[in-house]
């Protein structure tokens, strides 16, 4: 019983870190992009540095629901 509380918890801190993690990726991303659209004549959007919230949220998803199934045990 105890451990899947901890398991939960384990999860929930998990999600946090990753969505935390995907913030920071995409803010320098797009000052990156919007920095090399300025000044190294980058062809692409700054909208292309929000790809990697795709991967992320499928992780934190996961792991949110990881969180609730061990909640429920």
């Amino acid at each position: 019983m105890k451990s899947h509380s901890k398991l939960s918890q384990l999860f929930l801190v998990l999600a946090l870190l990753l969505s935390h993690t995907m913030c920071a990726v995409v803010a320098a991303g797009y000052t990156n992009m919007c920095w090399g659209i300025r000044y190294a004549c980058y062809s692409a959007p700054a909208s292309t540095a929000f790809l990697p919230v795709i991967p992320y949220s499928i992780g934190i998803l996961v792991c949110l629901g990881l969180a609730l199934v061990f909640r429920r045990r």
